[in-house]
């Protein structure tokens, strides 16, 4: 039987941003990107595994966007549960959990060999994760 692990992060979802550079060439991490992956990694432990997952992992994620409070009632209506296709990049929202549940959940992300995941308009912001091991 493969395992599972499944759970829902109550947060608005932050995308991991690229490296920034000192004058010195050093390279570093916004403290609001190191701030969102050490609180991911924090709420995630409660699902973690007794030991590390090793091997491939399908990875299924669902961002929800809160629409705006100055969207009308009508207009937030309309687009709860319809793909969000404004910024921020999937891609950089994903690395930034896949890196947060790195030494956690599973040993490195490039174990995640199928990866499925939506971003969509909701009434609340959270992150929905699922992980199987392969």
């Amino acid at each position: 039987m493969k395992n599972l692990i499944r759970f829902r992060l109550y947060r608005r979802p932050v995308p991991k941003q690229s490296a920034r550079f000192t004058k010195g060439g050093h390279s570093y991490q916004t403290t609001k990107v190191k701030a969102e992956e050490k609180a991911i990694a924090w709420l995630a432990k409660e699902h973690a595994p007794s030991k590390l997952w090793a091997g491939p992992i399908q990875a299924r994620v669902r961002y929800h966007y809160a629409c705006p409070k100055s969207w009308s009632n009508q207009k937030a209506q309309e687009h709860v549960w319809k793909y969000k296709i404004t910024v921020p990049d999937l891609t950089q929202l994903d690395k930034l959990l896949f890196d947060a549940l790195e030494g956690i959940i599973y040993e490195d992300d490039k174990q995640i060999v199928i990866c499925e995941s939506v971003k969509w308009w909701a009434v609340n912001d959270c992150i929905t994760v699922e992980l199987t091991q392969l």
